[in-house]
């Protein structure tokens, strides 16, 4: 399926939103149009598992678009000409003012091959043991959790985001 997609809708603000389309695609006797959504201009994205003392830190985040404050592994966005590990090591500062130490890339996921088919790779990284710089104001809350806690969040459904959910499924399918 190697169509071209064509812009339906697209803001460019401060993080760039496209919304395109193929088709129509011939599948048997039936035909669609398939739609995909594009942000930050299909750079990659990062999921941090940052650990510190057999713990690993999750953050609050207010979430509109779930309807509701969210336990989840801090992420974000890739910037131009960055790495997903220089990715992650940047969100973390940002979002919670920690410094990434023996950051390395677990591996990689797509969101939803369906309709969001953005990349993102999971960084594994222990933390400085130093005072945390202020955040971004973008965390409402954190905490440092054992994986078996964070198990039992995720059973419990306080840790439900499906990036969160990959990163740990990665994690521990690696044996990391």
């Amino acid at each position: 399926m190697d169509k071209p997609f064509r812009v339906v809708y697209e803001n460019r603000d401060a993080l760039p939103v496209r919304l395109e389309v193929a088709g129509p695609i011939q599948v048997g006797d039936h035909s669609y149009e398939h739609h995909r959504l594009v942000v930050g201009d299909g750079r990659p994205g990062a999921v941090v598992m940052a650990r510190r003392a057999g713990q690993v830190l999750l953050v609050l985040s207010e979430r509109l678009a779930a309807g509701r404050r969210m336990w989840e592994l801090p992420r974000g966005g890739g910037d131009d000409g960055e790495s997903p590990v220089q990715t992650g090591v940047r969100e973390l500062r940002e979002e919670v003012g920690l410094r990434a130490v023996n950051p390395r890339a677990a591996g990689q996921f797509v969101t939803d091959s369906a309709i969001f088919p953005q990349q993102v790779a999971v960084i594994v990284c222990d933390v400085a043991e130093e005072t945390p710089a202020a955040g971004d104001g973008e965390i409402i809350d954190q905490r440092w959790v054992t994986m078996t806690e964070a198990e039992q969040l995720i059973v419990d459904g306080v840790v439900a985001d499906a990036l969160s959910l990959a990163a740990f499924a990665l994690v521990s399918a690696k044996g990391l």
